[in-house]
């Protein structure tokens, strides 16, 4: 009878992992950055999913920093990776952002949408 239940829980535990969607937010940008004469700063990202039904071309990354919105565009030659160049004022030392994915998916009968957000990240930019 345990070796019954032990044999059901690992084919619960199986099924159930086959099944997830997952999503991978990864932020490529440095902590600490010298402070440049242009005042933009580079903001990298990887984004990977595994959703079968996801619509690859609505994937639309955004650097939020207070109410500012920048959006990302998508990195030449590169797969799943955006960027995009940020300001900071001269005498701004620490630039708090976080970044949004939003996409879309298949769903019967319209496509719907979804989003994933980032924690607040914390970019030094030093003199």
């Amino acid at each position: 009878m345990a070796a019954m239940k032990r044999v059901l829980l690992a084919i619960l535990v199986a099924v159930s992992a086959i099944g997830c969607v997952t999503y991978n937010l990864s932020n490529l940008t440095l902590r600490e950055h010298p402070r440049t004469p242009t005042g933009l700063y580079p903001v990298e990202l990887i984004w990977e999913s595994n959703e079968q039904a996801l619509r690859h071309e609505s994937i639309k990354p955004i650097v939020i920093i207070g109410t500012n919105v920048y959006t990302m565009q998508k990195t030449l030659l590169m797969k799943n990776r955006w960027e995009a160049l940020i300001p900071a004022d001269k005498t701004v030392t620490n630039l708090y952002y976080r970044i949004r994915v939003n996409w879309q998916y298949n769903t019967i009968p319209y496509p719907e949408n979804n989003s994933q957000m980032s924690p607040q990240y914390q970019l030094r930019i030093r003199d």
